[in-house]
């Protein structure tokens, strides 16, 4: 499976493999990750700055850079993408459905990078060969440093690079000029993380942080829009159709953070009105992407924003589940249960957690009825800022991975949860109504997956059920309570019935296969039989043919059936006939053919299955003639 994607990477590059150790290092490296990022893009991932989405933009960028190292130009992955869909697309039909996306994904992301790394190649080549110069064996700290903080050139780039010149780089002087910088942009307001957020930095220096309102209101009448940036570049403007990013000086708009999708809604002013699709986080900035409906906006524009209200609601009802399905989980398995992720939705909510086993029913139950008993119980939700040392001090949970500030926002539960969290929270758990889990599976070794529905989601769920037990009780003519018992029954008997026909199609094919050997015509050396017996199900078929094969010895035995359009064919041929060079394999695979089918197996068996029974008899007529006529006469 990967020897194709290796092919066409050898022949992009004009290589080939096996030829020089180096060369073939980065000719794997391109051919392995070119595989895992347009799994991950088909899994729903985007290149980003944080967790897995952060990955996916490393493992796109080695083998771009990689790729570098060959003598390609940015962009040339995207264009390895069909050899890679269509080498697996059978087991993963989730690569073509999302194929376009993939190599959109993935071509942007090179034309990004492709800026990020002439810049920074530029400057590192000057870095090493001064270090070169001065007998040096290091790259300085600082000087990784710089890289970083000017171009958003990775570290991981860096010490690669520097590697392959025979340098190391001081990490620790790196690490110590982060943790400063980390200082410095708290209060400026402009961490630097990666070339193609640059565009914000500059927004954040001019514009200063957005003014979130949203914990209190889902609309602003008097936001001004500070930044409009089209196609990551400062705009003054943007008109009809256009897809841009807008920046209001406050916003209602909810960024998406803690695995809570962000806001949907409108932006509208007295000259144009926008859709909001999304809103997204860089550092204080909360960033509006959106398309422009009608009219002409512009930079200072006063304008109205207003969430959609309702999918808001339902995102909060859905966030305050994970933070009661957290403490049911602990409860239920024990406080060593870490989150692993989330995802925040309208209609759902998706958490997992670290856990080496797949729960039980009884456990599964127990932490939904623990749920549902606290909302039941209608505990009132308090959010209080304070530090984050405070905060650990009164039992408050964590994201270990999480980067906190000074001030921590903690959401309290009544007695139930306390937990750091920067999203959107119901006022009380009585709003919830009702929760509802759905599925718990594994995602991964030690890792188990939760979804959870609440609200008016679990309401619908519950509703369909139940909906559904009724159309099953009408058609058994039964009560709802009794509808489960009456399927066991009926189960119980048709797989009496399943037995018995069974046994009486054993019987058919004994029978049948009793007078099949008269059918049998002689030839040199054995017996030939070629026929098709009606109605037979594969397994009758092959048995037939032991059997037969049993009482005829030397034999060639082809037998085939159709049942509706199915067509089985089953092919048994002694040893003395194989040593002949006759083939059961190719019997059955000739015969197939003819009646839109294919099969294959060993030499002294095989069997198949087509979708033509019309040319059948034609078939296998065929087949017996070319036996008795050129090969046994």
């Amino acid at each position: 499976l990967l020897k194709p994607v290796l092919d066409k990477i050898c022949l992009m590059t004009g290589k080939k493999y096996k030829e020089d150790a180096k060369t073939d290092i980065s000719l794997r490296i391109i051919t392995d990750h070119a595989r895992c990022v347009s799994f991950m893009i088909a899994d729903g991932l985007t290149p980003g700055n944080e967790g897995r989405n952060y990955v996916l933009r490393m493992i796109l960028r080695r083998a771009l850079r990689h790729g570098k190292i060959l003598g390609l130009d940015l962009p040339f992955l995207h264009t390895m993408v069909d050899v890679i869909v269509e080498n697996y697309r059978d087991a993963y039909p989730e690569l073509v459905q999302n194929r376009e996306k993939i190599i959109n994904v993935i071509k942007k992301e090179e034309e990004r990078f492709k800026l990020t790394l002439e810049k920074g190649e530029i400057m590192l080549e000057d870095i090493i060969a001064k270090a070169l110069a001065e007998s040096r064996k290091e790259i300085s700290g600082s000087d990784a440093f710089k890289l970083y903080d000017t171009f958003g050139f990775p570290m991981e780039l860096t010490l690669e690079i520097a590697q392959e010149k025979g340098l190391s780089v001081d990490v620790e002087a790196f690490n110590l000029e982060m943790s400063e910088q980390k200082e410095r942009a708290k209060k400026a307001q402009a961490k630097v993380k990666l070339t193609d957020d640059l565009v914000f930095v500059d927004v954040l220096e001019k514009t200063g942080p957005s003014v979130f309102l949203g914990y209190c209101e889902t609309a602003s009448k008097n936001s001004k829009i500070t930044a409009i940036i089209k196609e990551n570049t400062i705009n003054q403007t943007a008109e009809e159709s256009d897809l841009i990013e807008v920046i209001l000086d406050r916003t209602p708009f909810y960024a998406e953070s803690g695995g809570q999708l962000g806001d949907t809604g409108k932006i509208t002013g007295n000259n144009f009105e926008a859709e909001v699709l999304d809103t997204t986080r860089f550092d204080a900035l909360i960033i509006h992407r959106c398309r422009v409906l009608s009219g002409i906006m512009t930079v200072n524009d006063i304008v109205e924003a207003v969430i959609d209200e309702s999918r808001r609601k339902e995102i909060t009802v859905h966030h305050t589940t994970a933070h009661l399905l957290q403490a049911a989980l602990r409860e239920v398995l024990g406080e060593s249960i870490a989150q692993a992720g989330s995802q925040v939705e309208p209609d759902r909510t998706r958490f997992d957690f670290s856990f080496d086993r797949a729960l039980s029913a009884i456990e599964i139950q127990k932490i939904e009825n623990l749920m549902n008993n606290w909302i039941s119980a209608d505990y009132k939700r308090e959010t209080i800022e304070t530090t984050i040392d405070h905060a650990r001090e009164l039992g408050a949970i964590a994201l270990f991975n999480e980067k906190y500030g000074d001030k921590v926002r903690m959401v309290i539960i009544g007695d139930v949860s306390k937990e750091l969290c920067g999203g959107t929270h119901v006022d009380s758990t009585g709003e919830i109504r009702l929760c509802k889990i759905i599925s718990e599976s594994a995602i991964a070794s030690g890792t188990r997956r939760i979804e959870v529905l609440s609200g008016k989601a679990a309401i619908d769920y519950a509703n369909e059920k139940i909906n559904e037990l009724d159309k099953i009780s009408q058609l058994l003519k039964t009560s709802p309570s009794e509808a489960c018992s009456r399927v066991e029954k009926l189960m119980t008997e048709t797989k009496q019935y399943q037995k018995r026909i069974k046994e009486l199609e054993s019987d058919i094919a004994a029978s049948k296969t009793a007078s099949l050997a008269d059918a049998a015509v002689e030839i040199k050396d054995g017996k030939l039989i070629a026929i098709n017996i009606q109605g037979l199900e594969p397994d009758f078929l092959k048995s037939s043919a032991e059997k037969l094969s049993d009482k005829l010895g030397n034999s060639i035995i082809i037998l085939a059936s159709s049942i509706g359009d199915k067509v089985s064919i089953i092919a048994k041929v002694s040893d003395n006939f194989v040593s002949k060079g006759i083939n059961a394999g190719k019997i059955v695979n000739d015969i197939a053919s003819q009646c839109d089918g294919r099969g294959g197996g060993k030499p002294n068996f095989a069997q198949a299955g087509a979708k033509n029974p019309a040319n059948l008899d034609r078939a296998l007529e065929l087949i017996k003639q070319e036996f008795l006529e050129k090969y046994l006469k």
